[in-house]
């Protein structure tokens, strides 16, 4: 038998907020991981430049190459791996 974790919930908090400390965060997504395919879900709130990054390196950090988003009804499909060497000057 084999159990994976799939879902996941991201948060995002204003500087000096934490999930530990139960603040309200600033952003929230629904990230479903399948092999190296993430699929952003829900995905509510604004998200800046920082936000992105933090993103980027979080979702390369599980090992998500692609990943796919609807918002507004609209499907794109990202380059994860590519955009994080790009983002970290990484070869």
């Amino acid at each position: 038998m084999n159990i994976d974790p799939v879902v996941f919930i991201v948060r995002f908090y204003e500087d000096g907020k934490s999930f530990e400390n139960k603040d309200k965060y600033k952003l929230s997504a629904t990230l479903q991981k399948i092999d190296n395919i993430g699929h952003l879900l829900g995905l509510s709130g604004e998200m800046n430049r920082q936000d992105l990054k933090d993103l980027t390196k979080g979702l390369y950090e599980l090992g998500i190459d692609y990943l796919k988003v609807t918002r507004h009804e609209k499907r794109k499909t990202y380059d994860v791996k590519a955009y994080y060497k790009r983002l970290f000057l990484v070869s």
